[in-house]
């Protein structure tokens, strides 16, 4: 199963809020008729190359560095960033539309080249005070009155890595979160900053882990640490020179590394590392905090950004929504993939608009006003604490099923796309690990690929609130392959439903017939030797026929006659489209004279001529991939979904993206191209129309 979620994981790497003061106007007028441009008030933009953008995602600005921390001024028209180790970052975003760097300022000095790598950051009510931290020297005080030309006021050398600062509110105390390596300097730090130039340690409590979030109340009487895996604490900071533990609550067996507070104080939102990484504490009495539930999400969190009614989450893949308007019932409303990892978030007043610190990408502005990735018809919000990996659709556009890994396979009426419904789990094996899963076309079998006990399986699925096993074979010990066949990365079947073809990570592929499903038979294969040793294979499709084999593979496109499987034989070789990129997803168009490769991107190949194949055309594209009925589009749906016009194979070209609520592993497309149904890793079944691309 490991080697498994290795290949899966290097296909996925293929692809690849309280705001203050015043309304932007700006942002508001945006948002506003962002709404009226499509369905779903998601913004729908055709850019100079033709491509059709469906995306919430407004601008983006890339300034250079990291940026890890974000606050917005009082009017929200500048944001200030902490910017690793290139400091404080200065953007004019009055012009939401088109952000402009304003100026930097280097802190401290780690290296005759960089400076600290400064992590989080907060302004001064009067927009003239920034207050940020480093993980290296400590505490700064930058002067950004001039904001051309910002300078450093004072510095505090704090005893360890300084993660999180926090503000009085009077602005005279600077709070500091530290989570070391070495756990008798990590804690909180309490500084006078009354004198900018000259702050002052006057306090400090020992943790006994590593503090990586924090938060203060308005009162700033109490002081909420996440530290590490040493609990959620509530500290009394009522005397800032001794500063006393409350109360300590393990809210999780996983590490804390964020925590927020609501508006009215009564309750926390704690990250952690898991999947299912957001507690619910009831604070309102801190001596007796409770956890009310936990909330399934993805990935973890850097940040929590809270509002009344809703909560952002900044993790690694994007933003999260979660509706918190009752805390007991907090759910997750929808998530969105930005660029790179987000790592802090600010919204504006009216929540409409975010500014995301996005890492390596630097400041990205999104459209909010719905909290779902625009198109979405229904989905986009797993509901268990589970990864899907594959997905399959019933020939009437009836029933999905989606291969969900531990959770078996999960059967889903989706006959109304915008309200899908639930049916049942299918488990049918002791410790399956669902990875795969491909349906007969008359929709009476599921050949379901369990890689925890390396099987395929094939289930009666007539019933659909009881599928049945009805028979198993065991491909690790394949008599075609010479050692044990640990990975199986594909599954196809034969027009006539008599045989299964099986891809193997590092050996070749296998043929199964499957006439009786209750015992499925081993008849032929083949083992990548010689020339084509070490040689790995990412996934196999057929012809109609079943006589001919095409195994996508680090070698190019591997072509073979499997018309007797007893003396499989090799045809043909279609070299990938740069050295060394691998063959990773092939399709065979409906004529059968055309081959898709997927690579880097996509390039297409004449085979009409089966033993010459010819190189036609190449455009991008990655991730799970369709070809239409027609011939005419191919659509990839990885972290976004592009549309591909491949009408003219010699000259084929991106036509539309979508941004999508997760990354996607598994694509089908309804006959009529108006409806993707998508089977993301993290986030579950996704339903998008597609109407806009038509």
């Amino acid at each position: 199963m490991k080697n498994s979620l290795k290949i899966i994981f290097s296909m996925l790497i293929v692809i690849i809020f309280t705001g203050c003061g015043e309304v932007d106007n700006n942002a508001n007028d945006y948002a506003n008729n962002a709404g009226n441009n499509s369905q779903n008030n998601s913004g729908t933009t055709t850019n100079s190359s033709q491509i059709k953008e469906i995306t919430p995602i407004i601008s983006q600005l890339d300034f250079g560095g990291n940026s890890y921390g974000i606050e917005l001024s009082s009017d929200k028209k500048t944001a200030y960033f902490a910017n690793g180790v290139d400091g404080l970052a200065i953007v004019d975003i009055s012009n939401i539309k088109k952000p402009k760097l304003i100026s930097t300022l280097q802190l401290g000095k780690i290296s005759y080249r960089s400076g600290d790598n400064i992590v989080d950051i907060r302004v001064s009510k009067d927009n003239k005070t920034a207050y940020l931290v480093g993980s290296h020297d400590g505490f700064y005080i930058v002067n950004i009155s001039n904001k051309q030309n910002p300078t450093l006021v004072g510095k505090f050398k704090t005893d360890g890595r300084a993660r999180r600062v926090r503000i009085s509110q009077n602005e005279d105390i600077a709070y500091i979160a530290i989570g070391d390596r070495d756990e008798s300097k990590s804690g909180l730090t309490i500084l006078n900053i009354s004198n900018h130039a000259n702050p002052t340690r006057i306090g400090k409590y020992h943790a006994e882990d590593s503090v990586k979030g924090l938060a203060i109340s308005k009162d700033d009487k109490r002081a909420f640490l996440a530290d590490n895996y040493d609990g959620f604490k509530i500290v009394d900071i009522s005397n800032k020179s001794n500063p006393v533990l409350i109360r300590k609550i393990k809210v999780t067996e996983h590490n804390i590394i964020a925590v927020a507070l609501s508006i009215d104080e009564k309750t926390a939102y704690i990250s952690d590392s898991s999947d299912d990484g957001l507690t619910v504490v009831d604070i309102s009495n801190v001596n007796n905090p409770k956890v009310l539930k936990r909330i399934l999400t993805p990935t973890d969190a850097n940040n929590i950004t809270v509002t009344k009614n809703s909560l952002y989450l900044a993790p690694s893949v994007g933003i999260q929504f979660i509706n918190i308007s009752n805390p007991k019932n907090a759910f997750r409303e929808g998530s969105y993939v930005t660029p790179f990892y987000t790592q802090d978030i600010r919204v504006s007043d009216n929540e409409k608009v975010a500014y995301l610190a996005n890492g390596l990408a630097g400041l990205v502005i999104m459209d909010i006003s719905t909290h779902h990735s625009p198109a979405l018809l229904s989905g986009g919000v797993r509901e268990k604490d589970v990864l899907g990996f594959g997905l399959a659709l019933s020939s009437d556009e009836k029933i999905s099923y989606q291969a969900e890994g531990a959770g078996g396979v999960r059967v889903v009426d989706v006959s109304d796309v915008n309200a899908p419904k639930f049916l049942t789990l299918f488990n049918p094996q002791e410790d399956i690990y669902a990875e795969r899963i491909v349906l007969s076309s008359d929709n009476k079998y599921a050949y379901i690929i369990d890689s925890s006990n390396h099987k395929l399986l094939i289930a009666d699925i007539t019933y659909l609130a009881n599928p049945i096993l009805l028979g198993s074979y065991n491909y690790k010990r394949s008599q075609f392959l010479n050692s044990y066949s640990n990975s199986c990365t594909g599954i196809t079947l034969s027009k006539d439903k008599k045989r299964a073809y099986l891809s193997i990570w590092e050996h070749g592929f296998i043929v199964v017939d499957i006439q009786d499903p209750m015992n499925p038979i081993e008849i032929g294969g083949f083992e990548l030797i010689g020339q084509y040793a070490n040689t790995l294979v990412e996934g196999i499709t057929t012809s109609k026929d079943g006589k001919k084999v095409f195994l996508s593979t680090s070698s190019g496109v591997l072509i073979f006659d499997t018309s007797n499987t007893n003396k499989i034989s090799l045809i043909s070789k279609v070299e990938s489209s740069n050295y060394g990129n691998d063959a990773v997803a092939t399709i065979l168009s409906h004529d059968e004279k055309k081959l898709y490769v997927q690579d880097t991107g996509l390039y297409i190949v004449d085979i009409s001529d089966i033993k010459n194949p010819k190189r036609l055309g190449k455009t991008g594209g990655s991730g799970a991939m369709v070809l239409s009925k027609d011939n005419q589009r191919v659509y990839f749906a990885g972290a976004s979904l592009l549309v591909v016009d491949v009408s003219n194979a010699n000259k084929p070209k991106v036509t539309g993206k979508m941004v999508l609520p997760g990354k996607s592993v598994g694509l089908v497309i309804s006959d009529n191209q108006d409806v993707a149904y998508m089977e993301t890793f993290q986030n579950g079944l996704a339903i998008m129309s597609l109407k806009d691309f038509k």
